[in-house]
């Protein structure tokens, strides 16, 4: 296996490639996106989608999950996090998966439709949910409904699941033991707190507070101005 760290230059390298799938995606990253954690999963999606193999956040650990738990004919593979959704932050695909393809352009379209650039909610609109909306969308192209996120509901469970163009992902694990497979926070809270504090690193959740600083713009009028100098 080869192992790749990405940083912020990486990241910048795969953004500057061009997507003519994602017809919207530099203007969004120009003028939409002012959270770091918003592009760090859009990233991750992207990323994905071109070359596929394995994610992990940096702060996770393997726990029963090791060089044989992902068998050569896996197309995708996940864990059930704690709301019973596919884990965002241990993700497997093969390159070209449609489940990727759709968290892409469900990001995108949470973002343009955005009220205010500075107020986003990275969980809802580029995270957890918008990959559950993708699945939810590569399900119903094998014609099957899939629960919403929400109490009472359990949507995702261990299993091999069909969807676009069969294309499967296979899942284990369970909500209630998140950490069966990966662990999912091998950094205790204070250690991250402190580094965050070092690296003048901002927390997701710091802008969607009541009293977060707000830029006053939606995101297409973002965009638009960078439109109409062009064309101007």
């Amino acid at each position: 296996y080869s192992y790749y760290f990405h940083d912020d230059e990486a990241i910048a390298r795969l953004f500057r490639m061009e997507f003519p799938e994602y017809p919207h995606l530099k203007l969004v990253l120009r003028h939409c996106i002012k959270n770091p954690t918003i592009k760090a999963d859009l990233w991750r999606y992207l990323l994905l989608w071109v070359y596929g193999g394995v994610y992990a956040d940096f702060d996770t650990a393997p726990a029963r999950l090791d060089a044989r738990t992902i068998k050569d004919g896996d197309d995708g593979f996940f864990v059930v996090e704690q709301y019973h959704i596919l884990s965002q932050w241990f993700m497997a695909v093969s390159p070209g998966h449609p489940l990727m393809y759709y968290a892409v352009q469900n990001t995108l379209q949470n973002l343009l439709e955005a009220e205010d650039t500075l107020k986003i909610g990275a969980h809802i609109k580029s995270g957890p949910h918008a990959l559950h909306a993708a699945f939810i969308a590569f399900r119903h192209d094998a014609n099957v409904i899939v629960d919403p996120i929400g109490t009472g509901f359990k949507p995702v469970w261990s299993g091999t699941f069909v969807g676009t163009n069969n294309h499967t992902i296979t899942v284990v694990g369970k909500g209630e033991n998140e950490n069966e497979y990966v662990k999912r926070m091998a950094v205790d809270a204070f250690t991250k707190t402190r580094d965050y504090r070092r690296m003048g690193m901002t927390h997701f959740s710091a802008f969607t507070e009541p009293n977060a600083k707000k830029s006053g713009q939606t995101c297409y009028d973002a965009m638009l101005s960078d439109v109409m100098s062009a064309v101007s």
